[in-house]
């Protein structure tokens, strides 16, 4: 009988700092939380607004695998350590109509990024430089859809093993810088 051996996941680890061998990612989730970037809070004639510090939004994401054979290559590597990921969950953005050139919220991986029309009807002519998209200008809102690329530091990682069902179970936590 031959070894069954699963396909692989979508998930990369693209600074090669995190190894996935094969056996990592059959029952993957992916967690991304937006990082506290401000408060909420009241003035005195009761109006809601924003404290906030300057800059763009970061996010926390928490990686998890449950039923794999074995789990990803972390040992070695500290808290703080670097990594570059892209996520396996496609980020969607609207570009309004008329417009030619759209800053995305993040870097895209190469070859992830698709442009469509409200109808489902995909969007032909489109580049995509760094994290920037140029599209010939459409009469309506288009949707970009791409998987992001976070820099990340490495916050923690655990893992477990059912040594009788031979499965491990992992999680990683990481910080976007």
């Amino acid at each position: 009988m031959p070894l069954y051996v699963p396909r692989p996941t979508n998930l990369q680890f693209l600074d090669l700092t995190l190894h996935m061998p094969p056996g990592v990612g059959l029952g993957l989730t992916e967690d991304v939380e937006l990082e506290e970037q401000g408060e909420l809070v009241r003035d005195a004639n009761r109006q809601l607004f924003v404290l906030r510090g300057p800059g763009p939004a970061k996010y926390n994401v928490t990686i998890s695998g449950s039923g794999d054979w074995i789990a990803p290559a972390v040992f070695g590597m500290r808290r703080g350590d670097f990594v570059r990921v892209a996520l396996v969950d496609p980020w969607s953005q609207m570009i309004p109509a008329g417009v030619g050139n759209a800053a995305l919220v993040r870097r895209p991986l190469a070859g992830s990024v698709a442009v469509y029309r409200a109808d489902g009807t995909s969007v032909g002519g489109v580049g995509v430089g760094f994290a920037n998209v140029t599209l010939p200008p459409q009469p309506q809102n288009v949707t970009v859809t791409y998987r992001p690329i976070l820099d990340c530091l490495l916050e923690s990682f655990s893992k477990d093993r059912a040594e009788r069902a031979g499965q491990t179970g992992w999680q990683i936590a990481l910080r976007e810088v």
